[in-house]
């Protein structure tokens, strides 16, 4: 090896040593850690949702015990249902409509209905039911239009299954549930 091959590969190791190994080292000593950096993420993110979504939450429940009607009065009628206070939103948007039976073994033998109404007109601006005949204990819809200039109320109602049913089918102990949310992660009553 000649003595300019040797100054060659002197020159670039001393680079290496003298530029990238002194720079990586600080950068790497200063750097956070994975972990610190994550916490860090997290809590700048928790605060821009917080921001955002602390806002527009919503959580309006009701609960009805008592089975009435047909379940051809699901979809028809509110009458001895059980409802929320009026409630109003304080963003505009769609929010979820969540219906769902709560029974000791069978919930397939009621159904829930829930409602979200228009307190001034009585309008139905959103419907959701569970149960039979879906044999979905649980249902939910996300297309619930609210707007923050109307008051609004959430109907619940434990009917009984099938046509021609009474109440005497449907299993004692069971409750139908609703909720109407958006921008939180649980609503249950």
């Amino acid at each position: 090896m000649t003595s300019r091959q040797r100054f060659r590969i002197f020159l670039a190791g001393a680079s290496k040593a003298l530029f990238f190994n002194p720079f990586r080292r600080t950068a790497m000593e200063k750097a956070p850690s994975t972990f610190t950096a994550m916490v860090i993420l997290a809590v700048f993110l928790c605060l821009g949702f917080a921001n955002v979504y602390g806002q527009c939450a919503l959580c309006v429940t009701a609960i009805d015990n008592q089975c009435s009607g047909t379940w051809e009065d699901c979809d028809a009628s509110r009458t001895n249902c059980s409802s929320s206070s009026p409630f109003t939103v304080s963003c505009s948007g769609n929010y979820s409509l969540r219906a769902w039976m709560a029974c000791p073994s069978n919930c397939l033998t009621c159904s829930a209905c829930a409602w979200v109404v228009k307190e001034s007109s009585v309008t139905v601006v959103g419907f959701v039911e569970s149960g039979c005949p879906a044999e979905d204990c649980d249902s939910q819809i996300n297309n619930v239009a609210l707007y923050t200039d109307t008051s609004y109320r959430l109907y619940v109602c434990l009917r009984p299954c099938d046509e021609g049913s009474d109440c005497e089918d449907c299993e004692t102990d069971c409750k139908a549930k609703a909720a109407v949310f958006g921008s939180v992660l649980t609503c249950e009553p």
